[in-house]
């Protein structure tokens, strides 16, 4: 397996003659960054915060993707962790009997924890889905497809099978015109 150069910044011809799509500079946003580090996949990530044109690499959303994941799986596990079941008597009714139902009562630690998540869902709402529409146009399909997550069940995994596609040349087409124009050489 061949990997692309993360300063790389015109088309290349790798060793099976397939061409290779064009990658800009950590510096440079308007163009996808190939092989990016965790660490600059996230700055990119918060950098082009509400920007649904252009493209994003694979590292560049994958990083992004895994680090929210993390966060929010460490948070919820230290909430679910304070928390505890309590049983709570029913009443019967015309229709059931005296029953007992279980409910889970966070502690003043897993409430604000579950604060911080839903804040960081909010923030990061926006972002998750410019980045994941970025990353389709890498891949040359249309950001509208992004869409197909409404899809109870199938539009989901559809999409992340769509998010995971290698990069291809032709999404440059989804590129700015000041990203097509360093493209070309021009200033």
């Amino acid at each position: 397996m061949m990997f692309m150069n993360s300063f790389e910044s015109a088309p290349s011809v790798n060793s099976s003659g397939l061409v290779t799509p064009q990658g800009g500079t950590p510096e440079n946003l308007s163009l996808p960054l190939y092989g990016a580090s965790p660490k600059q996949a996230i700055t990119r990530f918060f950098k082009r915060y509400a920007k649904f044109e252009g493209r994003s690499s694979r590292s560049e959303y994958w990083w992004a993707y895994l680090a929210l994941s993390v966060i929010s799986v460490v948070l919820m596990g230290i909430a679910t962790a304070t928390a505890t079941v309590k049983d709570v008597a029913t009443t019967s009714t015309a229709f059931s009997s005296d029953t007992t139902t279980q409910v889970t009562e966070y502690s003043p630690l897993g409430n604000v924890l579950l604060i911080i998540l839903a804040i960081i869902g909010l923030a990061t709402l926006i972002p998750s889905i410019s980045s994941a529409v970025r990353r389709l146009h890498d891949a040359n399909y249309s950001g509208w497809l992004y869409l197909l997550v409404l899809v109870p069940i199938l539009g989901p995994i559809a999409v992340m099978v769509l998010l995971a596609m290698p990069s291809k040349p032709e999404g440059q087409r989804f590129d700015g015109a000041a990203a097509r124009q360093q493209a070309a050489g021009g200033f």
